[in-house]
């Protein structure tokens, strides 16, 4: 999992690495505990303003696919070490 298109370290698009390809994580259900544990898991501590902005800010021409989505529906408690311990579709 990695940051790309922030204007800093601690804020950007977070990439998922699956199946040899880089991919993306829907929105749809991410709040401020999916947030809390992605940070973990990118070794950043915890977020003190998680924010869900609109990804575009975030996209450029980087050369990742938008259009694979590993992650989608993510639910976390928080306490996961990993994003892939949430529920997800």
């Amino acid at each position: 999992m990695k940051l790309v298109n922030g204007r800093n370290s601690l804020e950007g698009r977070i990439l998922v690495y699956f199946n040899g390809s880089w991919g993306t994580i829907c929105d749809d259900g991410w709040d401020a505990k999916a947030a809390s544990v992605a940070c973990r898991e990118l070794s950043l501590g915890s977020p003190v303003e998680p924010q869900i902005v609109n990804q575009a800010r975030f996209e450029s021409n980087d050369g990742y696919k938008d259009n694979l989505v590993w992650l989608s529906g993510v639910s976390c408690k928080g306490n996961e070490n990993s994003l892939i311990r949430c529920d997800h579709e």
